[in-house]
């Protein structure tokens, strides 16, 4: 039995009416949580970087899009692809996928995803804090 991999094709509308793209709703918990915390870390003053780590986002939730340049050729989904789509193009990308994955119940009591991150975070940081500690033969401190 392999997991299940769900999507959603998202319609978009605007200047965009035509292009659509579909997204994965469910995708590897680690493998999102490190691009969402790699965009974070980002500096922010280097337009480059920030664009690598949304790049990287967008290649863990995106199945295929039909998007086509200006003069109707076909942009892959590719690193390259990525490249070639306009930022706002890729900010519906992520903003619209980002809806589904919020709504995406992920534990018996209904939590978010925003506070399923803050939780990952904590985990992340108490298990650091105690491996520190173990290394220095101390007691872990909450």
């Amino acid at each position: 039995m392999k997991l299940p991999i769900r999507t959603q094709t998202f319609l978009l509308d605007g200047d965009y009416v035509g292009f659509e793209f579909e997204a994965r709703v469910n995708p590897p918990w680690g493998e999102f949580i490190d691009k969402i915390e790699a965009i974070e870390k980002a500096d922010q003053n280097q337009p480059q970087e920030v664009l690598a780590r949304l790049y990287d986002l967008v290649r863990v939730i995106a199945v295929s899009w039909n998007f086509v340049d200006e003069v109707g050729k076909t942009i892959p989904l590719s690193p390259a692809g990525l490249r070639k789509i306009p930022l706002e193009l890729l900010q519906m990308i992520i903003l619209r996928a980002r809806e589904v994955i919020e709504r995406v119940p992920l534990a018996p009591s209904g939590g978010s995803l925003s506070q399923s991150v803050q939780g990952a975070r904590i985990a992340r940081l108490n298990i650091s804090k105690q491996k520190s500690a173990e290394h220095l033969g101390k007691s872990p401190t909450k």
